[in-house]
């Protein structure tokens, strides 16, 4: 019994999408509703930050990729051997270590002066020589230490500059036609388009009379054209335009939709949840599908 029961519920849930479909269907053959159209939820323009000749593309156009997918290379040689040359010269402690001990010589030497200044055993111009001599020595190790550190600055620099040589998905989706090749130089152009087609978003145009009615009623239904099966789909309420098209006084309503049938550039049309409504609650009713499973 309970095996009947769930069947039963199947049976009106199927009947009653078959119910949505027919009559939406109806209804935009009989020019009911309002004009839509599907595009990409967004399209994204693949940029690189650094400038230089594209030494591999490993997508072609139509292909889908996943968030993080390697799109195409930069030829980086001569930036790897920077890097390598920069880290050598971050890792370089010579010089910095000879300062030191300088420093540390110098220090030795003026205690020793200041105590024979003091004994009288020096003139003040060797005093105020051992002092210089110090001072330098000091200024010296602060070099080496600066310039270590530009050394290090600048081998992170040349990472960075080698890791941005590879141009990667930031989201998934698909390769448009408008795509470099292997060869080509990249100097501020875009080196592929990614086109986001999930979700994909319902354009409408809807009458400035009718948009507050979309608002307190977000639920729609679209009838694609041109589609395989389903024709009927409901999409999600996004958000309404602030700014009319004075010409055709109407507003643009954007939705979200996702579907194996459903591309960028179909045209649509987006009917009434409510026009259609209360046909399904008559088409589909507890004795209409007892009756059928009495049967």
């Amino acid at each position: 019994m309970t095996s009947v029961r769930r069947w039963a519920g199947m049976g009106g849930l199927l009947l009653a999408w078959g119910a949505v479909t027919g009559l939406a269907q109806a209804a935009e053959r009989a020019g009911q509703g309002m004009d839509c159209a599907i595009h990409p939820s967004k399209t994204i323009k693949l940029a690189s930050p650094i400038e230089g000749v594209l030494a591999e593309v490993l997508v072609k156009p139509g292909q889908y990729v996943e968030q993080g997918e390697l799109i195409a290379r930069i030829d980086a040689d001569i930036a790897s051997a920077d890097l390598d040359s920069a880290r050598v010269k971050a890792r370089a402690r010579g010089a910095l270590e000879a300062a030191v001990a300088r420093v540390e010589a110098a220090d030795t030497k003026f205690q020793r002066a200041t105590n024979a200044f003091r004994q009288g055993v020096i003139s003040p111009v060797e005093y105020e020589q051992a002092e210089a001599e110090l001072r330098i020595a000091r200024q010296e190790l602060k070099r080496e230490r600066e310039s270590l550190q530009l050394a290090e600055s600048e081998a992170s620099r040349m990472s960075l500059v080698v890791q941005k040589s590879e141009i990667r998905a930031p989201a998934a989706g698909m390769i448009s036609e408008a795509l470099l090749h292997a060869g080509e130089a990249v100097e501020g152009a875009p080196v592929a388009e990614l086109i986001v087609v999930e979700p994909m978003r319902v354009e409408v145009y809807a009458p400035v009379a009718m948009v507050e009615q979309l608002r307190r009623q977000p639920h729609q239904y679209v009838v694609l054209a041109g589609s395989r099966h389903p024709a009927v789909v409901e999409p999600r309420f996004d958000y309404i335009s602030p700014v009319a098209d004075t010409s055709s006084d109407t507003m643009r309503v954007y939705y979200e939709l996702s579907g194996p049938d459903v591309f960028p550039g179909m045209r649509c049309r987006m009917i009434a949840r409510d026009a259609i409504a209360e046909p399904v609650a008559h088409a589909v009713s507890d004795e209409t599908l007892a009756g059928s499973f009495s049967r």
